[in-house]
This record gives structure tokens, C-alpha cells and sequence, in this order.
């Protein structure tokens, strides 16, 4: 019998984020005999910092290809992916973000056997005319998907608010390799310094800003180390920017992209102050790490981060709210171990990969078979 050929349709630029770590480890952990993945990214012409093919290289996926484009629906480069779809006889369409929706939708013309799926990974910030009109019209594809995964419940309620039925959607969490992210090294206890650590995009809704002006507040405090942000995006020269007025130079340190095994290994607290998330990979690859966490209880992250016994929830774009529980973090230390401890065991047990990507293979067998998939909404079962 022949595997189901299932692409997944991704447009970014520069390096990997959250969802590209989902799909860039996903064929690992299906059954090759019943799946065959086949991961196609879309790159803007001007990307000069499209790492993707690079990384899928190194991590040894099969099938992986990538194509140019020079325009937001650009023909000639849409013409290119259905070529692909035919050609290795694609059953499954799944697609990633509002352009890969839309084109999902466009490719099935002519393709009426072609099964539509989505992953709605989370709403950005909206602050301009374009980028609501975005938001508004990359939603009408939607109606006409066979299924739609979201990765937090908040999301569901929109989506069904706009008359999306509740049966084409399904609630399927990220989650992590517990194995892969594991701690070499104690998490940092009484009387050591506590490095301070961002890891991410770093754009508006990020609200990095709002991390570098409470650690401000408390560069004296004897258990603080240094601030540690990693990542890359629009807001670089601005935070860098803040740093030189806020006299922090020698306390704050940008590291651009870097391993995230790496980087939870050298901090003993992260800090999430986004206004706007899915279920971000970082927060459950920090807490599988043992690294204690403080973060908005936006999106999907109440379901992890359950305050003071996970981690501790801030209030968005509060600078005071933040620096308080910062420093009560720093001041306690014994409190701080039991909550990595229990951070460590939920992700374990609640948010498996593996677990994950079954619950994945299954609906994509359903697809195939016509079946509703109707699993309950829920956390990702125990391993």
C-alpha cells in the first residue's frame, strides 16, 4: 500500500522559528511506511538570510525544496509548487500562515482529490490599515479547508465566532522532545549569579523592550548575572539602541541566532513578555530545560505556565509588574527549583512530540479515509 504524501507549504524568511521547528522535525517521528512528508518553503527573492534549506540539509529531511518568489501571489512561482504536488502526487496539502493559506486554496483548482489542511500557529499584533486587512482576508480561505489545527484553544473561539464550524477544527498543542531538550548542568541554586535570557523574534509584540527596562531596575541586585537576548528582527537597532541610554552595555549581550539547547543551559530565568502568542516552543522548551520561566498569559501559555507552580504569569507591556516578580525570582531560590521541577514533569508527560506527531498521523489517515476527526480538545496524552 502506498504511505500518504503529505506537503507541508510554508512561506518565512531569515532563520528557523517556532513553527519551522515543528515542521522541520515532523518526519522524523511519523511512520514512513504509512507517511511521506514532503516539506516546500517559499523564499522572497530578496531574502538574504534564508537559512531554512541549510538547516533541513543538516538535519537530513528527505524531501525538502524550496521556491523563489518575487511577488505576494506570484504565478510563475505558485505554477512551481503545483508542478511539485503533481509530480510526487501529493494527497495532503498543509499549509502554515495566511499567503500559504491563500495559495493552498488556489492550487486545489483543478485538484479536487487534494486534501486542505491548516496549522493557525497564532494572530500577530495588529497595528496598521494593512496589516488588519491582512488579517481580515487571510481568514476567507479558511471556510474551505478540510481541517484546521490550532494550537490553542483562544484561537478555536475566533475562528468559530466567524462561523468556521467546530468540526472542521481540532486542537493539536506544540510540544517537544523531552529527550532532545534536556539540561546538562544543575539549574543555578542559592548564592549563584542568575543570567537573565530572551530568545526569539524580536519584533514589536515581543515587547522586548519591556525585559530590558525592568532588568534596568534591578542591574544591582548581587543575584543578577547578565541579560542574554538572542534572536533577530526589526527591533534590533531600537533595543540596542535602549541599551546605550539605559548605560547596560557591559550588562546586556545580543547573540543573534543560537542553539536553543545552548542558550537554556546558560540562564536560569527566561522571560516571555509577548502580547500576542500561539503556544510559543520556546516557553516549553525553557521549562523542559529546568529553566524557571516568567511570561504573559496570552495564548496558549495559562495551559503550561500555571502561576506559582510552573512559573510565573507577568501582566503584558508592565514594566513594574515584571521587575517585582524578577526580583522575587531572583530572592527565592528553593521556590524557584520546585517550579522548574514541575515545569519539567508537565512538558513530559502532557506535551510529548511524539505524542504530537501521532495524533497528526492519525488525522491525516482520517483525512484520507473521510473520516471527521473529532479527537476532544485537550492537552497532547501522556507518553
Amino acid at each position: 500500500m502506498q504511505p500518504v504524501r503529505v506537503m507541508h507549504l510554508r512561506c518565512t524568511s531569515g532563520d528557523i522559528s517556532g513553527p519551522d521547528k515543528t515542521i522541520l522535525n515532523s518526519p522524523f517521528y511519523v511512520d514512513r511506511h504509512r507517511i511521506e512528508m514532503h516539506l516546500v518553503y517559499l523564499k522572497k527573492k530578496i531574502d538574504g538570510n534564508f537559512r531554512i534549506p541549510e538547516r533541513a540539509r543538516r538535519m537530513g529531511v528527505e524531501h525538502f525544496y524550496y521556491v523563489e518568489e518575487s511577488s505576494q501571489l506570484d504565478p510563475v512561482a505558485r505554477a512551481r509548487v503545483g508542478e511539485y504536488l503533481d509530480a510526487h502526487g501529493i494527497d495532503i496539502l498543509h499549509t502554515h500562515d495566511y499567503k500559504t493559506d491563500w495559495w493552498g486554496w488556489l492550487l486545489r483548482r483543478g485538484r479536487s482529490r487534494l486534501k486542505l489542511v491548516t496549522t493557525v500557529h497564532g494572530w500577530g499584533v495588529i497595528n496598521t490599515f494593512r496589516e488588519r486587512l491582512y488579517y481580515q482576508l487571510g481568514k476567507i480561505p479558511l471556510y474551505f479547508f478540510d481541517c484546521i489545527i490550532s494550537v490553542n484553544r483562544e484561537i478555536i473561539t475566533s475562528l468559530h465566532r466567524i462561523g468556521i464550524p467546530k468540526r472542521k477544527m481540532t486542537l493539536i498543542p506544540n510540544a517537544i522532545d523531552c529527550q532532545v531538550f534536556r539540561r546538562t548542568t544543575s539549574p543555578p541554586g542559592a548564592g549563584m549569579p542568575i543570567h537573565v535570557g530572551y530568545i526569539g523574534r524580536l519584533s514589536y509584540e515581543k515587547q522586548v523592550h519591556v525585559l530590558i527596562q525592568a532588568y534596568s531596575r534591578l542591574s544591582n541586585h548581587p543575584a543578577l548575572g547578565r541579560l542574554l537576548i538572542a534572536g533577530e528582527g526589526n527591533r534590533l537597532a531600537e533595543l540596542q539602541s535602549l541599551v546605550d541610554r539605559l548605560k547596560l552595555g557591559d550588562r546586556v549581550e545580543f547573540l543573534g541566532h543560537v542553539d536553543a539547547r545552548w542558550f537554556f543551559e546558560q540562564v536560569g530565568i527566561f522571560v516571555n513578555p509577548s502580547l500576542r502568542e500561539g503556544l510559543p516552543n520556546t516557553v516549553l522548551e525553557s521549562m523542559a530545560m529546568e529553566t524557571a520561566v516568567l511570561a504573559t498569559p496570552v495564548g496558549g501559555i495559562p495551559d503550561v505556565l500555571l502561576d506559582r507552580q510552573t512559573g510565573l504569569q507577568i501582566r503584558p507591556a508592565d514594566v513594574e509588574d515584571l521587575t517585582r516578580k524578577l526580583k522575587w525570582m531572583l530572592e527565592h531560590p528553593a521556590e524557584r527549583l520546585a517550579m522548574v521541577q514541575a515545569a519539567r514533569h508537565l512538558i513530559a508527560t502532557r506535551y510529548s512530540f511524539r505524542h504530537r506527531m501521532r495524533r497528526m498521523q492519525q488525522l491525516y489517515l482520517q483525512l484520507m479515509e473521510d473520516a471527521p476527526y473529532r479527537e476532544a480538545v485537550r492537552a497532547v496524552p501522556v507518553d
